[in-house]
């Protein structure tokens, strides 16, 4: 993390925090977008329950980009 992202983080919303919602689905809406459920905090109270709408084109890229996180490719293994 850079000096710049540690500012931002801590002037942008203080006291904040998104997390998953426990114990929901991902769901598809009317419209066939993805709607990951979030839970937002402000210290330790809950303050809403909100939905990261998202294409499913946009859904497959954030897919790939957790999939190389999580596994990335080891130098000089294949593709």
């Amino acid at each position: 993390m850079t000096t710049r992202h540690v500012e931002n983080a801590s002037t942008a919303l203080p006291n904040w925090r998104i997390q998953r919602t426990p114990d929901t689905d991902v769901r598809l809406t009317h419209a066939g977008r993805v709607a990951l459920p979030l839970s937002l905090f402000q210290d330790t109270d809950h303050r809403a329950d909100v939905s990261l709408v998202m294409t499913a084109e946009e859904a497959e890229s954030l897919h790939s980009e957790l999939g190389c996180l999580l596994y990335p490719q080891v130098e000089g293994e294949a593709s």
